[in-house]
């Protein structure tokens, strides 16, 4: 199926669809929608090939999907690593592999990455005299 007949179809009617009623901004809840925009461009459910970046038990989970299994919902999900180490080579990691993945949201991917590895920060204690 197509992405372009998939996103007309899932477009008013998907479980993730929230839309704000003071200025009517519409955004997306679904995993791999590193903007949480409600539009074709960044949807994970019409477009293969996605990213989705998380948080996930003191490390960060990657997940990027495929165009080859696109009609099999299980497997769309090609490859998945945790990131455990320094957080700049980590960073720098994503920015490489979204660049030659899909440069549109190589901006996205290394802004979620770095405010996940800014919340796993672990805070200092400062001695009170």
């Amino acid at each position: 199926m197509s992405n372009t007949l998939v996103w007309h179809i899932v477009r008013d009617h998907n479980s993730f669809f929230r839309k704000q009623a003071s200025n009517g901004a519409k955004f997306s809840a679904e995993a791999g929608n590193l903007y949480n925009r409600h539009s074709f461009k960044h949807s994970a459910l019409a477009n293969p090939k996605f990213l989705d970046i998380q948080a996930k038990d003191g490390a960060v989970k990657v997940v990027r999907g495929s165009e080859k299994n696109a009609n099999k919902p299980r497997k769309v999900a090609a490859s998945a690593y945790i990131v455990k180490s320094n957080a700049r080579r980590a960073i720098a990691a994503v920015g490489k592999q979204t660049g030659s993945f899909r440069k549109d949201l190589q901006k996205a991917a290394v802004g979620r990455m770095s405010a996940i590895q800014k919340s796993l920060r672990v805070q200092r204690t400062t001695k009170t005299a």
